[in-house]
């Protein structure tokens, strides 16, 4: 089994992207079956960004110790070539109090055998964890951009007064 952690940074505070976030996958996990998705997988060293469609499911762990988190499970359907991902989408607090963290660790078990984890070794978990940076910047656009237009609301709304 190989384990992956990876995170970016958030110009959002913690409090509200954790209620972006929600509201992202609160539709995904109200719908109680699996999701198609689109994630882009790039090739370390060879800048090739193919896509895969997989099928995401989602689900709320209210109970986490430090906050909600959300687990995610994600396949690609009617293949063996690929593994499947079990992890825990989470915001944590950033260096600042502008600030946060989205994080994503996980695990996943390599296909064929011993040949799998040896190409997993060599490339296949680089390639897990750009996938990984690629979906946690993806969701950490759409946090931010909706923090942006809340900024922007908040100033027309102190301007109109």
């Amino acid at each position: 089994m190989t384990t992956l952690s990876e995170h970016v940074r958030l110009a959002c505070p913690q409090r509200l992207a954790q209620v972006y976030l929600d509201s992202r996958l609160l539709p995904v996990a109200s719908a109680e079956r699996e999701v198609p998705m689109s994630l882009t997988a790039p090739i370390p060293g060879l800048h090739l960004e193919p896509a895969t469609d997989v099928l995401l499911s989602v689900e709320c762990d209210a109970s986490a110790r430090d906050g909600q988190v959300w687990k995610l499970k994600w396949r690609v359907p009617g293949s063996k070539s690929f593994p499947e991902f079990s992890g825990v989408l989470a915001v944590r607090p950033g260096d600042s109090r502008s600030a946060s963290s989205l994080t994503l660790t996980g695990a996943y078990t390599p296909p064929f055998g011993a040949l799998g984890t040896a190409f997993d070794m060599a490339v296949g978990s680089r390639i897990a964890s750009a996938t990984a940076r690629t979906l946690l910047q993806t969701f950490g656009a759409d946090i931010e951009r909706l923090y942006a237009e809340r900024a922007q609301t908040l100033e027309a709304h102190r301007a109109g007064r």
